[in-house]
């Protein structure tokens, strides 16, 4: 059974917005991995501006009608 076609050009708002957290959430992982230095003062400071603009985009893209994403 093949699963079925999606319409290639639409935007999927939700999968958009997870993405980027999880490659914000992997990147810090990476940092911490390669030891790299964090000033987690600075990130409790940035961490609710990036999510406060993720949700904004999520809002933003998901007033814009169905036929205009691509």
């Amino acid at each position: 059974m093949t699963a079925p076609h999606r319409r290639t050009g639409t935007l999927d708002i939700s999968a958009l917005i997870w993405g980027l957290l999880l490659a914000i959430v992997s990147g810090l992982g990476v940092a911490l991995a390669l030891d790299a230095r964090i000033n987690w003062r600075d990130l409790t400071h940035l961490g609710p501006v990036v999510l406060i603009g993720l949700g904004t985009l999520g809002v933003v893209l998901s007033l814009i009608p169905k036929g205009h994403r691509s």
